[in-house]
């Protein structure tokens, strides 16, 4: 259904910039349609990140690494940063011998509450979460890392943005449409006058044809009194 959807609106987008160019998408219709393949992306992109979610803790040493999926984890110890209102904790963690990423978790004195805040990789097709559940006393200790993996997140935000960007289209009219036929004029007919014509003749004005009226001739003859 949303495979149906998305080709059906996707084609109505190509038939329209085809024919007048980026002008083609303005307009409720067509407008209309790029919301519809937003939310096509949306709810194909919230059904696959939850149903293919793949979500693994593990509990790692400094120089150990993990494989989920296709992807690495190496995990090269703590470090730390330190206010006179927090202290921060975050772990250095490799993703596929690439660069590195830090989960932290931040513990807020006055409050003395913790927060975590996981590090992300984006990507088109899947998005990376590192979450660090917990940190040791000793630097030298295992932490505990769990690791998130969600296909299809940045279709959700594609589609939101195609979402906002129709309905922005669709507020702006588009092109008149063109009538069929011109409507035709009524020619003007003229009458010549200044002759006398004999019953029933046809005279020819130059635009149509019209029929005079029998005229009446001299009275000849005597009155009687």
């Amino acid at each position: 259904m949303a495979g149906f959807a998305g080709g059906a609106a996707v084609r109505q987008i190509i038939l329209a910039t085809r024919r007048l160019g980026w002008k083609g998408l303005v307009g409720r219709t067509n407008g209309g349609m790029i919301v519809h393949l937003g939310v096509v992306l949306l709810a194909v992109g919230v059904a696959a990140s939850e149903s293919y979610k793949t979500d693994r803790i593990f509990t790692m040493n400094p120089g150990e690494t993990v494989q989920v999926q296709d992807h690495t984890f190496t995990y090269s110890g703590l470090a730390a940063d330190r206010t006179t209102r927090r202290d921060r904790t975050f772990a250095r963690i490799v993703i596929d011998n690439g660069p590195e990423y830090q989960p932290a978790r931040t513990r807020y004195r006055q409050q003395g509450i913790v927060v975590g805040t996981p590090s992300v990789k984006p990507g088109i097709t899947e998005d990376l979460y590192l979450v660090l559940d917990d940190v040791p006393t000793d630097p030298a200790g295992p932490i505990r890392l769990r690791v998130i993996i969600r296909p299809l997140i940045g279709w959700i935000w594609g589609g939101g943005v195609l979402m906002a960007l129709g309905t922005l289209l669709a507020v702006f009219p588009g092109g008149k449409r063109r009538r069929g036929t011109e409507p035709v004029g009524v020619p003007a007919i003229g009458i010549t006058t200044g002759e006398t014509h004999p019953e029933g003749e046809l005279v020819t004005t130059g635009e149509s044809d019209i029929e005079t009226p029998p005229q009446a001739g001299p009275t000849l003859g005597w009155e009687r009194a």
